[in-house]
């Protein structure tokens, strides 16, 4: 249940807040699971994980170059997929130490050049994760009764990869525990998928362990 940080940014209303990110190398495929807006100093405790965390910076007033360092370091050691930094009122441009800070921890740093409420941005973002997870389920109820009808018929190994490749869209492999391909579907270099899936999970024959189900990458 998240999106990737690269389309939170582009949400028109997170459009309307102007925002830039200063490290070229900053991961903007994160998934965002939650946007939440704090101007707590000592807020990395209190998180989860995965939050795109927005903040005026008020917190870091008359802090010092390492305490906001600290912070930087804090919110990366919490999991938090970014920190979205609005200029402009405790700020007139992000303190340099803050943008050396956040790319030394790969904490991707977001510079808000324009105002918009933080609730609205929060509100709107947080409706779009909720839909996109509903979507997602969608999908996934949809696979499964797909894939139910497909192995009431009888079908083999090979029908059933490649029916589940063109649900996903994605490269499918089926192999036993020891690495050994069975079927495949979507690709034409199935070891690659094994060497470096995307997404698996166990496949059990008779209650024991006999291999693995994998997607690739899209």
């Amino acid at each position: 249940m998240s999106l990737r940080l690269r389309s939170v940014l582009d949400h028109p209303l997170m459009r309307r807040a102007d925002p830039v990110v200063p490290d070229p190398r900053a991961d903007l495929d994160r998934p965002v699971r939650w946007v939440h807006s704090s101007e707590i100093y000592e807020i990395a405790p209190l998180l989860r994980g995965d939050e795109l965390l927005l903040t005026t910076g008020l917190g870091l007033a008359g802090r010092d170059a390492d305490e906001r360092s600290r912070y930087i370091a804090g919110l990366a050691a919490a999991g938090v997929a970014g920190v979205a930094l609005e200029v402009g009122r405790t700020f007139r441009e992000v303190p340099t130490d803050v943008v050396r800070a956040a790319a030394e921890a790969g904490l991707p740093l977001v510079v808000l050049r324009g105002v918009v409420p933080f609730v609205e941005i929060a509100e709107a973002v947080n409706a779009a994760i909720l839909d996109s997870a509903v979507t997602r389920l969608r999908h996934v109820n949809e696979i499964v009764r797909v894939l139910s009808g497909v192995l009431a018929r009888g079908a083999g190994v090979d029908e059933l990869t490649r029916t589940l490749a063109r649900l996903t869209d994605r490269p499918v492999v089926l192999a036993g525990i020891d690495g050994t391909i069975t079927a495949w579907a979507g690709t034409d270099t199935p070891a690659l998928v094994v060497d470096a899936p995307a997404a698996g999970a166990g496949v059990e024959l008779r209650g024991a362990l006999w291999g693995r189900l994998l997607l690739g990458a899209v």
